[in-house]
């Protein structure tokens, strides 16, 4: 009978290990788009009327000039690094995905003030420009941000539009 046991963990493991894969970008180790709309749309929906979150949209700038300068092997590394960037400046608790080819997205719940969300954006920023593109050179990487602050109960696709547009 201990064999079962064994046998049903390894499966178990198996199970939660496919469910985190399907979840997550391969490449960088955030969620993908579809689970981080899914895990933001849930935190949105379990958000207390009075609590504050943020929306943030990032987008690597010029990295299309990246890829076709330095090549996708670069590119690639820039991406990787970014995404490490990112979660090593988020809260355990803030939500972080890779929507697109150089865009990332973190939603922040439970903000006490919008200054928080001002220094939080530019705490990332800096994170980011540490990020050397060629070692030779001092080429910094740079990467524009849109903000949606919650406040109501709101639906995803409303603070992705609204922080989309404020990139933009």
């Amino acid at each position: 009978s201990e064999m079962c046991i064994r046998d049903r963990h390894i499966i178990l493991k198996r199970n939660e290990e496919l469910l985190r894969s399907s979840c997550l970008d391969p490449f960088t180790s955030v969620y993908n788009k579809t689970a981080f709309q899914q895990a933001v749309q849930e935190a949105l929906e379990k958000k207390a009327k009075e609590e504050k979150g943020a929306f943030f949209i990032l987008d690597v700038d010029n990295f299309k000039n990246i890829n076709d300068t330095y090549g996708h092997l670069c590119g690639d590394r820039v991406i990787i690094e970014v995404a490490k960037q990112l979660q090593s400046n988020i809260r355990e608790e803030d939500i972080i995905g890779r929507i697109g080819g150089d865009e990332f997205c973190i939603y922040l719940g439970h903000i006490l003030s919008d200054v928080y969300i001002e220094e939080k954006a530019e705490h990332l920023i800096q994170a980011i420009r540490s990020i050397r593109v060629d070692e030779t050179k001092n080429e910094r990487l740079t990467v524009s941000i849109g903000i949606c602050v919650v406040k109501d109960r709101e639906h995803y696709d409303n603070i992705f539009k609204k922080a989309d547009h404020a990139l933009y």
